[in-house]
């Protein structure tokens, strides 16, 4: 299992755009080989902080993805970014627990 942990730092007021934006990418993501789940965290303490974990099954299936969004984007007409900063980080799952 492969793990993304992604941090946004949303511009003030921009919050919902970005949320929006969160869940669009979600919901292509469902389509993607290797993609498993994603959840869309919202920090109590900072309204404009929404953070996503998306489990996908091997690190080259979420790779693969990556790229085809990036070639997609650079084909689009750009459009203002709703965040101040994102901060990715991927992960192996090297043991699980569950109940």
């Amino acid at each position: 299992m492969f793990v993304v942990i992604v941090n946004h730092w949303c511009k003030p007021g921009k919050a919902d755009i970005a949320r929006a934006r969160i869940d669009h990418n979600g919901d292509e993501m469902k389509a993607a080989e290797g993609f498993v789940s994603r959840y869309r965290l919202e920090s109590p303490n900072d309204p404009n902080k929404v953070s996503t974990v998306t489990v996908w099954t091997e690190g080259a299936l979420y790779h693969k993805f990556k790229d085809a969004q990036r070639k997609q984007a650079a084909a689009a007409a750009p459009t203002e970014s709703p965040y101040e900063r994102v901060v990715n980080e991927t992960f192996e799952v090297m043991k699980e627990h569950r109940r």
